[in-house]
């Protein structure tokens, strides 16, 4: 990232510290504005549909199984990089996931490496591989 980056540049949508997805920038405090800093995932599609296996049946998310915890996926959109992957390190809760998002183009390595330095306080509590998922 360059010096010009701006903090809603890189957002991330998970549990902090406690049950609930919510939409976060560096250093935790919530996101409440819907397309903050231009980032193009809303909440409705950044919370629980960009993991591995997630797809749309009759109106509602579902999602395939076989995935575990850190089994990853890399999207672009817009300019920007989304990195979700599974993650019930805070909430046991089927379809619980942690989802990083950077203005910019990042391959899997660098979005990683982005995401540990703008968020160290949540990636630190994965104790699990990040992956990228085989058919997801």
């Amino acid at each position: 990232m360059t010096e010009r980056t701006q903090l809603l540049d890189v957002q991330y949508m998970g549990c902090w510290d406690e049950i609930g997805h919510y939409r976060f920038v560096q250093g935790g405090a919530k996101i409440y504005e819907p397309g903050a800093g231009g980032c193009p995932w809303p909440d409705r599609i950044a919370d629980g549909t960009l993991q591995p296996g997630a797809y749309e049946h009759n109106g509602h998310w579902s999602y395939r199984g076989g995935f575990k915890n850190g089994d990853a996926v890399i999207h672009h959109k817009h300019g920007w990089t989304a990195l979700s992957f599974w993650d019930n390190t805070v909430d046991s809760r089927p379809g619980s996931h942690s989802t990083f998002m950077a203005k910019g183009i990042y391959d899997f390595i660098s979005m990683k490496s982005l995401c540990a330095m703008w968020f160290p306080e949540v990636w630190g509590r994965f104790q699990f591989p990040i992956t990228e998922a085989v058919n997801a």
